[in-house]
């Protein structure tokens, strides 16, 4: 940052000066007290609902990822045996999978979970199921997913 040796220059406006004791009634005074003590409870009560909001979001984010680690295995553990002899192809998916869990980076897990898809895809559980809704499903970024 440049060094400015050149003094501020301007106005100083003096801060509004209260009349005598006589210009505001007691009942001003009350009212103006209790707008304060309000706007001041709300700005508090406001502060509080963000963080409990937080809170909230950091359970909700810690328990998803916990049920998507738990269905994980199963899937990982079909794969391991659906793709005995080459299955590097489905471990690097899942642990590109695990790394964008662990990092909150949603479109990395988006790319991994669509390769899930596709892998799935040419497997077993393709006759097993209806696996292209899921693959237009995560074409979709608007698509919600109840995790």
């Amino acid at each position: 940052m440049p060094k400015n040796d050149k003094p501020l220059e301007g106005t100083i406006i003096e801060p509004a000066k209260v009349g005598k004791s006589n210009d505001i009634t007691p009942q001003e005074a009350i009212v103006a007290f209790k707008d304060l003590v309000g706007l001041v409870g709300g700005i508090f009560a406001s502060a509080n609902d963000q963080v409990t909001k937080r809170q909230q979001f950091r359970t909700y984010e810690v328990t998803e990822v916990a049920r998507v680690k738990a269905v994980e295995g199963t899937v990982r553990h079909y794969f391991d045996l659906e793709f005995a002899g080459k299955s590097e192809a489905h471990k690097a998916l899942f642990a590109a999978m695990d790394h964008a869990l662990e990092n909150g980076d949603n479109e990395a897990l988006h790319t991994a979970i669509t390769g899930i898809v596709d892998l799935a895809k040419h497997s077993s559980l393709a006759s097993a199921g209806d696996l292209s809704n899921l693959s237009a499903a995560f074409a979709d970024p608007n698509t919600p997913f109840d995790l």
